[in-house]
């Protein structure tokens, strides 16, 4: 399996009190005799979405690092809250915590990244020059950059990008604008180059957290900047690879020309144009048709964007502070599908599914500037979903967090989240491409991962009496199951209220099926057959006694049972009707056994009584004649 998040932790360990500084500090010795796990897209188990990462993040999520014993402290379980007795002299305290925005990396410290054994003779740092500058914005006065969707492009802009990356790949290599340095510049990021400023036994990680979008931001807004200045032109704007729709589902074609400098050969081959994008890719292709496939990845879509995008921790990541342990928790688009494309796109033949399938190795691949540049546009359509609810955060933390990055002058930049926040100050925007996913709801909350089942897959007698009914055919949807389906959404999601005569369509259905079962069987049965009662018949709503006979027979249905691990018919069929007739019957059910218990009870009791009442009346006499009394 491939995972669509990075890894949660890292094997490090902390040695006694004595060894520690004010935060926990390990020292140089110690450190270098710790080895570090490679920075990859394949490294862990794919897991449920967010739902069991996010368990893991609100957990001890600020700590001192003091251990109270002699023994060994392993840091990962101390900021997972998995220590168990390791971790049980830590103080949790708010005034013992540590918290502070992530700063600035030393370029000067870079050191050796952690890659795989395959690619040990791979140099990450980037060039490391002198006299940073402190970012401002453009005037607005500047021209607004238009980023246009890939597949959409015409000849001249392809002309005019295609130039822009020749003449970048052939800038000196230490050129800090160069393509070489660019890609290095992510490969340090992301793979360990860099320490956390004042905390030398934790490394920087911009990935999995709530990093990771402003930082992409930045790093696709300078390349950009860059790539405007080589051809003279401050109107350039880099195309997006609009994935997300169906005409933007395949690699786009200027991507796959042989002779174009934006064309990368270590990609996959049997993913070349035009084999559709799979937005959930675990690393088989699915045998599905194209059609039922982009139905799914727009399903995916509107899970990732909107079920389980209810707060902006599951949509950003989870907070990451100076002193905290790389990857907190990925946001529901990091996890899919920016991971799964990265997946998808690497070339199995290569080690490590480089370029594109492995973090040190992704920027490599021009495609990847592109992937980015969608991926930030998803932060603003997730902003505009609900504007005053989806929004930013707020902490201070999060606000001034800083990175460096080279202008197109060469020039060393500082730059703060809080700075990126405004793309309108920035000078760039999107084209509307439209949001076809938008209302592409999934008719029944399934499972992280796994698309909706068609309606074809309802029993037969229901869904004959629904075909043609839109959604109605399919059951109605319920956002709170949506929520926890997809891992973050909990309990109380907003809930489709459906009107009520949907309920009696449900039951007029039924009833049609327990007529058509007693046809078949000579008009001698009650209820419906068995294989019709495992999924819709109902109670007569009229409550006659042919029910209360179907019922002492088994010929009624006595609870809706539908398949899979979800037994509750609400969660299954994902419907407000369905969900009310489970609740209507089963409580019919339970309020007849509570009385049969009642009766039963009052019964003993009344038995009780009257031996004890015989017992009382009789005792004395046998006594007495016995002589004992």
């Amino acid at each position: 399996m491939y995972v669509h998040a990075l890894y949660i932790g890292r094997d490090r360990k902390v040695t006694s009190s004595s060894q520690l500084g004010q935060y926990g500090e390990l020292s140089n010795a110690t450190r270098s005799a710790t080895p570090r796990m490679p920075c990859s897209l394949q490294t862990l188990a794919r897991r449920n979405l967010l739902l069991r990462h996010l368990k893991e993040a609100r957990q001890l999520r600020r700590l001192s690092c003091k251990a109270t014993g002699g023994g060994r402290v392993d840091r990962r379980d101390v900021l997972l809250g998995l220590g168990g007795a390791a971790a049980a002299g830590l103080a949790t305290g708010r005034g013992a915590a540590i918290g502070a925005p992530i700063e600035t990396p030393d370029l000067s410290s870079c050191q050796p990244a952690d890659l795989p054994d395959t690619e040990l003779d791979t140099n990450c740092c980037p060039t490391y020059g002198t006299g940073i500058t402190y970012f401002s914005p453009l005037p607005a006065s500047s021209p607004l950059r238009v980023r246009p969707a890939a597949h959409l492009v015409d000849a001249e802009y392809l002309a005019k990008y295609e130039r822009a990356v020749a003449l970048m790949k052939q800038l000196p290599a230490d050129d800090p604008r160069s393509f070489e340095q660019q890609w290095r510049v992510h490969c340090a990021y992301c793979g360990g180059a860099y320490d956390q400023v004042g905390f030398p036994d934790l490394e920087l990680q911009v990935h999995n957290c709530w990093l990771f979008f402003p930082w992409h931001r930045f790093y696709v807004y300078f390349h950009e900047r860059i790539l405007g200045k080589l051809i003279g032109d401050d109107t350039f704007a880099l195309p997006f690879w609009n994935w997300d729709a169906p005409g933007g589902i395949t690699l786009p074609a200027i991507y796959a020309n042989m002779s174009s400098p934006l064309y990368d050969e270590r990609r996959n081959p049997a993913h070349q144009p035009p084999v559709p994008l799979d937005l959930d890719f675990s690393g088989t292709d699915p045998s599905i048709p194209r059609g039922q496939l982009i139905d799914m990845n727009l399903k995916i879509m509107y899970r990732q964007m909107v079920a389980t995008a209810k707060k902006t921790e599951l949509v950003l990541g989870q907070p990451y502070r100076a002193g905290d342990a790389p990857d907190p928790g990925a946001g529901s688009v990091e996890n899919v599908p920016h991971g799964p494309v990265h997946v998808w796109m690497g070339d199995p033949r290569q080690p490590n599914a480089k370029d594109m399938g492995n973090f040190y190795s992704s920027a490599r691949d021009p495609i990847f500037y592109a992937h980015h540049g969608n991926i930030d546009r998803l932060w603003n359509v997730w902003r505009g979903l609900r504007p005053g609810v989806n929004t930013d955060f707020a902490d201070p933390d999060w606000l001034d967090a800083s990175f460096l990055f080279y202008d197109e002058e060469a020039r060393l930049v500082r730059v703060r989240v809080r700075d990126c926040l405004d793309t309108a100050a920035l000078r760039y925007t999107y084209k509307d491409v439209g949001l076809p996913w938008l209302n592409d709801r999934p008719a029944k909350a399934a499972s992280a991962g796994t698309p909706a089942p068609a309606a074809s897959s309802f029993p037969s007698h229901l869904g004959q009496d629904h075909a043609g009914d839109g959604d109605e055919a399919q059951g109605i949807e319920d956002t709170a199951g949506e929520g926890r389906g997809g891992g973050g959404g909990g309990r109380g999601g907003d809930r489709d209220r459906r009107p009520i005569q949907h309920l009696h369509q449900v039951r007029r259905a039924c009833e049609r099926a327990r007529e058509r079962s007693r046809r078949r069987r000579g008009g001698g049965g009650f209820g419906v057959l068995r294989g019709e009662r495992s999924a819709h018949a109902t109670r007569d709503p009229a409550g006659q006694g042919e029910d209360k006979r179907a019922g002492q027979d088994g010929g009624e249905v006595r609870r809706l049972r539908p398949h899979g691990r979800h037994r509750g018919g609400r969660r299954q069929y994902g419907g407000h009707v369905a969900g009310a007739e489970v609740r209507w019957r089963d409580g019919h059910r339970r309020r007849r056994q509570h009385r049969l218990r009642q009766v039963k009870h009052v019964m003993h009791v009344v038995l009780y009584c009257m031996l004890l009442y015989l017992k009382r009346l009789f005792a004395p006499r046998v006594g007495a004649r016995r002589g004992i009394l």
